[in-house]
């Protein structure tokens, strides 16, 4: 096994290699939160050519002090974790230039997409063996992305969707972009609730001028009544 110090950390050359071969070699911190699952695999994976393992943690703390200390090339969470978006936005606050790699994918839509966004550069499924691991961490250090055709699949729609929503975002910001600051001023009041009496009584305008406003209103949003116009401009609050 691997002789750890009080907090659960790795000592730094666990196979007593030089400095030279150590530095050759990929160095790993494995996070998990069941103490047997991750002293079993930090040894295993230890003992395979070309990995060290340099720290374990079954915690966020102890993860964070781990990879401060060690700068690792490569990150292993436990996806189980509940603290695993928190953990990776920890490790990236230390600036380490470690690489992340999730285990136990569970493959959802969800996860997959949560652990993408938070910085995650690989996956791996519960049913990946050693091997197959060994094989993600090697392609984490080489920049290449580790998943399964699935999760790739998932990725995709999501970039898609989100790039759809961007698309949406930039044509409602042209459409908002061509009202006055007058008639964003009436818009912002119509997604308020406010009906006409009362914009006028606010604005100190004629009734009838607050309606010419709400008539160019809905053609520059290119929207047929005042409540379609309430709602894009919320939506666009809500989108800044």
């Amino acid at each position: 096994m691997i002789p750890a110090n009080h907090d659960g950390d790795a000592a730094g050359d666990v196979n007593g290699m030089g400095t030279m071969q150590a530095r050759e070699r990929i160095r790993i911190v494995l996070v998990a939160g069941v103490r047997l699952y991750r002293d079993g695999l930090a040894a295993e994976l230890d003992s395979r050519p070309g990995l060290s393992m340099v720290g374990v943690a079954g915690d966020l703390d102890t993860a964070v002090g781990s990879v401060r200390r060690t700068r690792p090339d490569v990150v292993l969470f436990d996806i189980g974790m509940r603290q695993i978006i928190d953990l990776v936005q920890a490790v990236r606050s230390t600036h380490a230039p470690a690489h992340i790699v999730a285990l136990a994918v569970d493959e959802s839509e969800r996860d997959i997409a949560a652990c993408a966004e938070a910085g995650v550069t690989g996956f791996v499924t519960r049913d990946v063996g050693v091997d197959g691991l060994a094989e993600a961490i090697a392609a984490a250090v080489r920049g290449e992305l580790t998943c399964s055709p699935r999760a790739a699949a998932l990725l995709f729609r999501r970039v898609a969707e989100l790039s759809t929503l961007k698309g949406e975002r930039r044509a409602e910001e042209r459409l908002l972009s061509a009202l006055t600051s007058r008639e964003r001023q009436i818009a912002s009041l119509l997604a308020a609730g406010r009906a006409n009496k009362e914009i006028s009584a606010l604005l100190n305008i004629e009734v009838t001028t607050v309606k010419n406003h709400v008539h160019r209103i809905l053609e520059k949003l290119q929207v047929a009544t005042r409540t379609e116009a309430a709602i894009r401009m919320r939506d666009a609050v809500v989108g800044n």
